[in-house]
């Protein structure tokens, strides 16, 4: 009987290894029987289960036991503690040499000065890059099937692969997001597949397994590095610089297959065109002609864009690389329904992903010598178009809050940007930058495009339809004060963020102060607070003298008094001095009321701030990336806790336990009608309601607010319209991202804490809001020429001139901030943070 069952599991095996390789590889026949394949580790057939993260890492360490072509490396950990695993895949005689094979490919992005040897012999680097988004899992088996041909291959070709490459399989770049999808599409398959696109499978439950742990995209985090999977990512980019970067994606499921180009006219105007037409054309035919092998159909050139550089599959662009997007039709679980008349199964997409993937690395390596040369006279250009720019070098720094400027300094370094301590007092466009506070990037660099990339906006666009965002200097993101400069600064180059200056705090035994100005101010406060003391807030500027000296303050500025708390006058010193260097920001004792200028201390400006309850509602209708925003702000910035309730459960909660109701970007249709008379008694009786984004639309419709707005896209043009033309004169007016000026009411406690009344802000909407009549409603407002950078159409600024960003509005004893633009947008925006920590600190005083 024994031997019956083990002669069954044998002929099982040999079935599935038989099928697998035939479907997975029907050109290949010679591989290494020592090298286990997938399908013989996991015991399943690819394509017949969605593999979880931790078997694939495990998978991906037998390949680096059992082959001496393949090496794992652990470079970093996600939010939930998954490791972030990538395989350097070729020949053991290169393995040897990696190092000095590393140091001599990076001189082809130094151009002409490279110290070069034998440039067409340097193995091409390719890295193929898999499952940014988590529920497009395809991809992530496909990854399995690459790394294992890669290493168990006998065939002529793989030797020359081998010998003349570098291969790089990151296999999951979203483990957290994977493994959400994963558990859920294996928890609802049955052993009967069901192909009906309603069945539970097929549909997630909120938030889906797209995104990452804080419900971020990272396929647009590779330029704001707000997570920390990209940031460990982008560190080990930058040791490599790729030649080939592949970005595998999935889309809808009546769609066949997409490969590069993009469609024409959508491509990044600091990238060489050569990039967009020879490079991505030759890989084009390969990739045809590869999908015609296996007779599945496909697009290329019509759609996608390769305009934002913070994607994965156009960031290496703009490093002298070829960076690949495809996009292979969903099946959403293992097989779904398509309007094409077939059923489209997973196994069907991995295959695709595959054959490109294996395509990709033969066309690169036939092009070894053409890529390399590409890569060095990318950064030669580069260098000659620095040259000539009549921009030496961009100065900036923010005096009154050293820490966001730190923080972009940090950015900057992890992109690999050259950044200069400013050792001279610069004025530039009514801008004073001081010696050893502020800070310059060289154009001169050979990351020149990069620098362009932070510094420089964008105006002029060959195309009026764009897939995301059309901005994307950050340093206006960041809200950092910055001006352009013919000739460069004396300064000496640094090389790691630098250190807070900030002194430890003395003892008072009468109270303290801290600048609210500084970003990390409101870390500090609920700090404080959290350790149960009693704080004020300053609802006017003053000035008073510190130990420092004479220090001026802006308002919403936080005084602890030492008396009347409920510890001893030691502990509050300890609580003190543990919060200034926890946040890193001076916080003053002081010895009196007495101020130089402006309200005393003992005055009423100085007014109670009690410690925030934020709840944020969540769930369906809700974007979980406006609430994952949100929750990353909260939770990695102000290190203060967020209550996140499902609109399902909300009639449950007791609101009273509460003194910030937020509600991120969304519907909430489900809301009932109890739970908006809950949401309405509350905000008379003190509460403090938050809403972001597009959300005001329903305080409108359930009258929680009176805002009165336009969201009427402009009319067709009277005159006849070709039927093909409708859709690009419609869509135009569709705002994809931009970055505007507006000025910023700063006396307003919502903007408290801001020293100019121009601000710049993220738009992706076209809601234009009125001014409401209350003379103080309209704390920011769009200015008479609003557009900073980005595309929108000459209609759309009409109506954005002078409309409403942040609106302040009263209700009973308690008031309503509304964000039409959300100040928090991909984790990246500073400069508009402080905005949203203003509402939840001060908006139950306003």
């Amino acid at each position: 009987m024994k031997k019956t069952i083990f002669l069954f599991v044998l002929a099982s095996i040999c079935l599935i290894s038989t099928g697998q390789s035939d479907y997975y590889f029907p050109s290949a026949k010679e591989f290494n029987n020592k090298v286990t394949s997938p399908w013989e580790y996991l015991g399943y057939n690819i394509g017949n289960h969605h593999t979880r993260y931790d078997l694939i890492v495990d998978y991906m360490k037998t390949l680096s036991e059992q082959s001496d072509r393949v090496d794992l490396e652990i470079f970093g950990y996600t939010e939930e503690l998954r490791p972030q695993i990538i395989l350097t895949i070729t020949s053991p005689s290169i393995r040897k040499n990696l190092e000095e094979i590393k140091i001599n490919h990076l001189e082809l992005a130094k151009g002409n000065k490279g110290k070069i040897s034998g440039q067409d012999d340097i193995p091409v680097i390719i890295q193929l890059g898999f499952n940014v988004h988590g529920n497009e899992a395809s991809g992530g088996e496909a990854s399995l099937l690459a790394a294992y041909y890669l290493a168990a291959s006998e065939e002529d070709e793989m030797r020359i692969i081998l010998e003349n490459s570098i291969i790089f399989i990151e296999p999951v770049l979203n483990p957290d997001g994977r493994d959400r999808f994963a558990s859920w599409a294996n928890m609802n398959r049955g052993n009967t597949p069901v192909s009906d696109p309603s069945d539970r499978e097929h549909s997630e439950d909120w938030p889906g397994g797209r995104t990452n742990h804080y419900w971020f995209d990272l396929n647009r985090d590779w330029l704001p590095l707000s997570q920390v999977e990209s940031r460990n990512r982008i560190k080990r980019y930058h040791k490599w610089l790729p030649n080939v970067i592949t970005d595998h994606h999935e889309m809808g499921t009546n769609s066949t297959f997409f490969f590069e180009p993009t469609k024409k006219g959508s491509e990044n105007p600091i990238v060489t065109s050569e990039n967009y037409t020879t490079l991505n054309n030759l890989f084009a035919k390969e990739f045809a002609e590869a999908l015609n092998e296996i007779n599945h159909y496909y697009d290329s050139g019509s759609s996608f864009d390769n305009l934002y550089p913070g994607y994965g599959s156009s960031y290496g662009d703009v490093h002298g690389g070829l960076a690949l997007l495809f996009e292979q039709a969903s099946s959403r679980g293992l097989v779904q329904e398509t309007d094409l008349g077939y059923d489209l199964k997973y196994r069907l997409g991995i295959r695709n992903q595959l054959f490109a993937a294996l395509t990709t690395v033969r066309t690169a390596v036939s092009k070894q010598a053409m890529l390399n040369d590409y890569m060095r006279r990318f950064y030669n250009d580069a260098l000659i178009e620095a040259k000539k720019d009549p921009i030496e070098a961009y100065v900036f720094g923010d005096i009154n809050d050293p820490n966001r400027t730190r923080y972009f300094i940090e950015l900057l370094l992890m992109h690999g940007i050259e950044v200069w301590r400013n050792n001279e007092d610069i004025t530039k466009d009514g801008l004073k930058f001081t010696a050893g506070e502020s800070w310059f990037v060289p154009t001169k660099q050979s990351q020149y495009k990069m620098v362009k990339t932070m510094f420089e906006t964008s105006l002029n666009f060959n195309d009026s339809l764009f897939y995301d965002a059309t901005a994307w200097a950050l340093v206006y993101s960041y809200g950092i004060p910055f001006a352009a400069l013919e000739k460069i600064a004396g300064g000496e180059r640094i090389s790691k963020i630098p250190e807070a200056d900030i002194t430890e705090p003395g003892y008072s035994d009468y109270g303290y102060i801290f600048n609210w100005s500084d970003y990390n101010a409101a870390r500090a406060l609920y700090y404080i607070q959290d350790k149960g003391l009693r704080t004020r807030a300053a609802w006017d500027q003053f000035s008073i003298e510190t130990p420092g000296g004479l220090k001026e303050f802006s308002r919403g500025s936080v005084f602890i008094p030492v008396q009347y708390q409920d510890v001893s006058l030691k502990e509050v010193h300890n609580i003190i001095v543990e919060a200034a260097l926890l946040t890193e920001i001076n916080i003053f004792p002081i010895t009196g009321s007495v101020t130089a200028a402006g309200p005393w201390i003992g005055n009423g400006s100085f007014r109670a701030i009690k410690k925030p309850e934020v709840l944020m509602l969540t769930g369906d209708g809700v974007s979980s990336s406006s609430a994952g925003a949100l929750w990353h702000l909260f939770d990695t910035r102000l290190v203060m806790p967020v209550t996140k309730v499902d609109i399902s459960r909300f009639n449950r909660i007791n609101l009273n336990d509460y003194t910030t109701l937020l509600l991120p970007s969304g519907g909430y249709n489900n809301l009932s009608e109890q739970g908006i008379k809950k949401i309405n008694e509350w905000i008379i009786n003190g509460g403090n309601l938050i809403s972001i984004g597009y959300t005001f639309r329903y305080l409108v419709n359930s009258k929680i607010a009176n805002v009165k707005f336009d969201s009427r896209r402009p009319d067709l043009p009277s005159e006849r319209i070709d039927y093909d033309k409708i859709r690009q004169e419609t869509r135009k007016h569709s705002i994809g991202g931009i970055f505007c000026e507006a000025d910023l009411d700063i006396s307003h406690p919502l903007g408290f804490g801001y020293n100019d009344r121009k601000i710049t802000v993220y738009r992706n909407h076209n809601l234009f809001v009125e001014k409401d009549e209350g003379a103080a409603s309209n704390v920011m407002v769009y200015t008479n020429h609003p557009l900073i950078s980005g595309f929108i159409t000459a209609e759309n600024i009409e109506k954005m001139k002078n409309s409403v960003s942040l609106m302040s509005l009263s209700k009973g004893r308690g008031n309503i901030c509304i964000f039409v633009d959300d100040p928090v947008f991909r984790g990246c925006w500073y400069g508009t943070n402080k905005l949203l920590m203003n509402a939840v600190f001060f908006g139950p005083e306003i």
